[in-house]
């Protein structure tokens, strides 16, 4: 008999259901007991000497750095490993990522490896568009923004008539509601 795949034919039932980990034993999980380490000094320097303890595992952190898995993602793996095995908390795991952070850029560099450190190259990120800068100016710093448009030359114009748009004219009969002045978080009312 051929199975069929496909969206329709997944059974809803074959989940956990909700509330299953309130049935567990509590402080059964390693994440669920006090962390054997709390200070984020100790944790770091911890997690550096067990790396550079094992040859090994340095070994294969160097070779995810040469072929260019990011230092970023590294780290937060270490981290989150180490939270999940109730060595630190969240804290203390967000606490040692610049440590971290530092010590694989270090060991990069000595071990001559061209280490990505973020997760987005640097050609992707976002960058602020020209005409985002310019309609930041016209909003924070007007006297400046009309200095520069009058010495902009014309093709320069266009890009700047584009930020400006038309003011509609008001329909007639149609007046602009008074804005109640509000005093804090909500208007009050008189009791």
């Amino acid at each position: 008999m051929e199975q069929r795949r496909g969206l329709e034919n997944i059974d809803q039932f074959a989940a956990a259901p909700p509330g299953i980990g309130m049935m567990n034993e509590p402080g059964g999980r390693p994440w669920e007991r006090p962390s054997r380490v709390s200070n984020p000094e100790d944790a770091a320097n911890i997690t550096i000497q067990k790396i550079d303890g094992n040859p090994q595992v340095k070994e294969e952190m160097l070779n995810l750095m040469s072929v260019g898995s990011p230092i970023e993602t590294i780290v937060n793996t270490v981290t989150f490993m180490g939270f999940v095995n109730g060595e630190w908390t969240p804290d203390t795991a967000e606490l040692i990522k610049p440590a971290l952070m530092i010590y694989f850029i270090g060991a990069a560099l000595e071990n001559n490896i061209e280490a990505t450190v973020y997760n987005v190259p640097e050609d992707e990120k976002e960058k602020t568009s020209e005409q985002d800068l310019i309609r930041m100016m016209r909003d924070f710093r007007p006297e400046e923004f009309d200095m520069a448009q009058n010495q902009l030359p014309q093709d320069n114009e266009q890009a700047l008539s584009a930020l400006n748009p038309p003011e509609k004219p008001m329909e007639e009969g149609a007046m602009e509601e008074p804005q109640p002045e509000l005093g804090g978080f909500m208007e009050r009312t008189e009791v």
